[in-house]
């Protein structure tokens, strides 16, 4: 096999050319990332620091002048209508996602309009003399849309502010013509409701109406002082009259002579209908101690209706006349009810108590 022989030439350019390769090779494998590396990082932060000490510094030099038109506003009234106008601060609450819809861009130069998807109102809280009236709401624009309404919501009166956003991008519908963009957008929106005269004077009205109470006695006691102060006269009793004995023995034993008969009859509806009974009777006669209870051998129970709270109890006596009564009701017979339960009743007559039991027929037994 016969060895090719290299030129001069091209020995030289091969050796000069593996040379640059390893030393590019080390050089990318230590001195960059070793040495090169940090010094370009240091060199980057170092033109940040520098950026923000500029801009911090050009902030600085303006504070005076930021504090001072700070200071003006603050101490400057309000502009007619920068504030919600509502009685309450749930109108307030109302006004606020109603100039949500009026001030979205609906007919935009390009791109699609928005359209207003929920509200949702957040409490109420106070900060200083004004409460602080927070609305959530969902839109779906495009980006020139989107861009309108931002503007006027905050830039047209009662003036509204922006306090968080959160922009999606929606999948795009595939149509013929130019792609539209669509953003989802969750905006919260805050607004500033004031003192109105109305709530002002409501405010009085309610500070009058609580101190009203302790003012008028007051203010009576005051006048009535005064007025004792003013006249400087003592009160004075009337002397007794003296009664002449016989007169005392007259006025003692006249209105027992003269006094009227009352006939008790008159007022018989009192005891007969009593106002405060559930049925308009009067209450049971209690037995004598001495006194048997009636029998209860022509009483039985038929039936129990249990649907609390109502309980009734079916009877049948002698003659197949049945009686219904709740408990608590008294039976002609002088019984009274005393409870009721799903196969049983309970009667009382005085210190007697006997039980009423529903009876179940039994079928006869076979006869082989």
């Amino acid at each position: 096999m016969n060895a090719i022989k290299l030129s001069a030439n091209f020995s030289r350019f091969s050796a000069v050319a593996l040379t640059v390769a390893l030393l590019m090779l080390v050089y990318g494998l230590t001195i960059h990332p070793w040495f090169v590396e940090p010094m370009l990082q240091i060199n980057e932060e170092e033109a940040l620091l520098l950026t923000s000490y500029q801009r911090f510094t050009r902030l600085e030099a303006q504070r005076e002048a930021v504090k001072m038109r700070l200071d003006a506003v603050t101490e400057s009234p309000l502009a007619e209508g920068s504030l919600l106008t509502g009685p309450s601060p749930e109108a307030a609450q109302a006004q606020l996602m109603q100039l949500v819809v009026d001030r979205v861009d609906l007919q935009p130069g390009s791109g699609l309009p928005c359209s207003v998807l929920n509200r949702v109102p957040k409490p109420v809280t106070k900060q200083g003399q004004l409460s602080r009236i927070v609305v959530d709401a969902e839109l779906e624009c495009g980006p020139q849309a989107l861009a309108t309404t931002l503007h006027r919501l905050e830039s047209e009166a009662p003036f509204l502010l922006v306090e968080t956003m959160d922009i999606r991008r929606l999948a795009q519908e595939q149509t013929d013509g130019p792609t539209l963009h669509r953003l989802a957008i969750n905006v919260q929106l805050v607004g500033y409701l004031g003192k109105s005269r109305g709530n002002r004077m409501n405010d009085y009205r309610r500070l009058l109406m609580a101190w009203l109470p302790y003012l008028l006695p007051t203010l009576l006691m005051s006048a009535l002082w005064f007025y004792l102060l003013a006249t400087e006269a003592a009160v004075q009793w009337p002397a007794s009259s003296p009664v002449l004995p016989h007169v005392a023995g007259q006025a003692e034993t006249a209105p027992l002579a003269e006094r009227p008969m009352i006939d008790l009859q008159a007022y018989s509806a009192v005891w007969e209908l009593p106002l405060f009974a559930d049925q308009r009777r009067p209450d049971p006669q209690g037995p004598d101690a001495g006194t048997p209870p009636p029998a209860l051998d022509d009483l039985v129970l038929t039936g129990v209706i249990v649907a609390p709270p109502l309980r009734v109890a079916l009877l049948r006596q002698s003659g197949d006349q049945v009686l219904s009564a709740k408990e608590g009701d008294a039976l002609p017979n002088g019984w009274s009810l005393a409870r009721i339960e799903e196969q049983k009743v309970e009667l009382t007559y005085g210190e007697h108590r006997q039980t009423l039991e529903i009876s179940s027929p039994k079928l006869p037994m076979p006869i082989d």
